[in-house]
């Protein structure tokens, strides 16, 4: 609505003949008119608009940091991770080699089971090659025949490099990806089964991410190669440019005017890859990149794009979903630190077999893990909501019933999840908030705690004083020495007592006095009245 539209729709004439007052209330109807296109254009950003991606591709877009899935589309889809999986041959190769580029490798005949038409580097058999040109080969042109010989040094085998390949993918959590080889080619036609999907390589990307040798390789545009051996038949210019388009643009035409329009200024790095003929598509391409911005970084997980065209080349809808999700991440998504809107469980969990004077009885209190990392991206609304306080997470813990002592302070025991209208935003483990030593350890218990210890002997002087007073009785009811009465025929029920009255013999009962002793001192018997 224009501003004359308005100002007709309100007064029925024109500009020039409207008072004052009248301007203002036309500007603030204007105004409100123009807010609600205003607010859709402010929260454009916030939609990722799937238009670019074609029916087959799967995606997922995570923060580097946290793993925290900002976006996905058919993530546990089974797809072919073609030279994709170089950043599984990297990362292994340079932890399996100390962390470091250093060393040389003698190849063998394994980098002869290409053919030309293959991705290679130019390796020639029992050449000696130094490892960090295999590494940069095999991440910047994707060469096969890097990925061979790096496999062989380091597994002794294809077969036993590709045993770790997939240890190493179990470790990660890569619970839907089975690897057959360690550069992507398609194998199926001889038995191998090689496939992963969105979600499992992004948790790759993620770990290649923390690797900053690697991150540092895969994110280079170029590299010259210092092996002069190379077989020059198929390279023979010994700088390498990296196939990811996202960070560099071919220096040749035809390519660099068709993908000039994909360089992303925030890429970090990552790997491509392409299998022709696959499934009856011509080409299937995947992209496995990395941007920061700002302080913030995103990996961007994307497979299965089988768009081609004679002017746009083979599978490039994955270069426009990339850079589309980064801006999406980037634009819609803030880091925030969910500690303070957190709201603290009263979590605890019986420990069994404890010592007997544990102070609380076994019970054990169960506390978010010491400088766990409660950052998580949250698009701004949500930001927006948490700060004036009318959203509120749905905590729900899962931890055990009852443990079996001993446990030790700071062990992992279940976790707690916050989910907030059903979407669960962040999983944290619990652990335990002091040590609980099992029965038999009441001692140290004792010290820990400050608790009376019910299986510590007494002091010396208790000791002494009870063995003294066992003997004083053993001696006093046993062996103590018994006095005889001096006077013969002295009743036996007293000494001259009858009842609880003191008589005289002679004042006694006849029956009594009859037993008056006939000899000895009679006068000590007499009464004392």
């Amino acid at each position: 609505m224009s501003i004359i539209e308005a100002m007709y729709m309100l007064f029925g004439k024109p500009i020039c003949a409207v008072n004052t007052r009248r301007w203002i209330a036309a500007f603030l109807v204007v105004l409100m008119a123009a807010l609600p296109a205003a607010a859709k254009a402010a929260n454009s950003d916030l939609t990722f608009n799937p238009s670019v991606m074609n029916d087959t591709m799967t995606a997922v877009l995570v923060d580097a940091d946290t793993g925290e899935v900002l976006y996905s589309r058919s993530p546990d889809q089974i797809i072919y991770p073609a030279s994709t999986t170089k950043i599984m041959t990297g990362l292994l190769s340079i932890e399996l080699n100390g962390g470091t580029l250093d060393g040389e490798v003698t190849v063998g005949d394994e980098v002869d089971a290409f053919s030309s038409t293959s991705s290679l580097l130019g390796l020639r058999r029992d050449q000696t090659v130094s490892i960090r040109d295999l590494i940069y080969g095999l991440m910047l042109v994707s060469g096969n025949d890097a990925a061979a010989a790096l496999a062989v040094h380091f597994g002794g085998s294809l077969e036993g490099f590709v045993q770790l390949m997939n240890e190493k993918a179990a470790s990660l959590g890569m619970v839907n990806t089975q690897f057959a080889n360690p550069h992507g080619l398609d194998q199926r036609s001889i038995g191998l089964d090689h496939h992963s999907t969105a979600a499992d390589m992004a948790r790759l990307a993620q770990a290649a991410y923390q690797n900053p040798v690697l991150m540092e390789v895969m994110g280079t545009a170029t590299y010259e190669i210092t092996s002069t051996e190379l077989n020059r038949r198929i390279r023979t210019d010994p700088v390498l440019h990296n196939g990811n388009y996202l960070l560099d643009t071919p220096s040749q035409e035809p390519q660099r005017s068709r993908y000039a329009q994909y360089r992303y200024p925030h890429t970090t790095g990552m790997k491509t890859g392409l299998l022709a003929n696959v499934d009856g598509y011509s080409y299937y391409g995947c992209l496995v990149a990395s941007a920061t911005q700002n302080g913030r970084s995103l990996i961007a997980a994307i497979f299965a794009d089988t768009s081609n065209s004679a002017a746009q080349g083979a599978a490039t809808d994955r270069w426009r979903t990339a850079i589309a999700l980064f801006e999406y991440g980037f634009a819609g998504f803030e880091e925030v630190d969910l500690s303070p809107y957190l709201t603290q469980l009263d979590v605890a969990t019986q420990v069994l077999n404890c010592a007997e004077n544990d102070p609380y009885g076994g019970l054990l209190s169960l506390v978010p893990a010491a400088g766990t990392d409660m950052r998580v991206a949250v698009d701004r609304s949500l930001s927006a909501a948490l700060a004036a306080g009318t959203v509120q997470f749905e905590p729900e813990a899962d931890v055990p019933a009852e443990i079996a002592a001993p446990v030790t302070q700071g062990t992992e025991i279940g976790s707690v999840t916050y989910r907030l209208n059903g979407q669960e935003m962040i999983t944290l483990p619990l652990t335990a908030a002091r040590s609980v030593y099992e029965a038999g350890d009441e001692a140290v218990t004792s010290t820990q705690y400050d608790v009376p210890n019910p299986t510590a002997l007494p002091p010396w002087w208790v000791w002494a004083a009870a063995s003294g007073g066992a003997v004083f009785a053993i001696w006093f009811f046993a062996f103590r020495p018994r006095r005889t009465s001096r006077h013969i025929g002295r009743p036996k029920f007293g000494n001259g007592h009858y009842g609880s009255r003191r008589y005289s013999w002679d004042d006694k009962p006849s029956q009594i006095r009859s037993q008056r002793p006939k000899t000895g001192n009679a006068d000590r018997f007499r009464s004392r009245r």
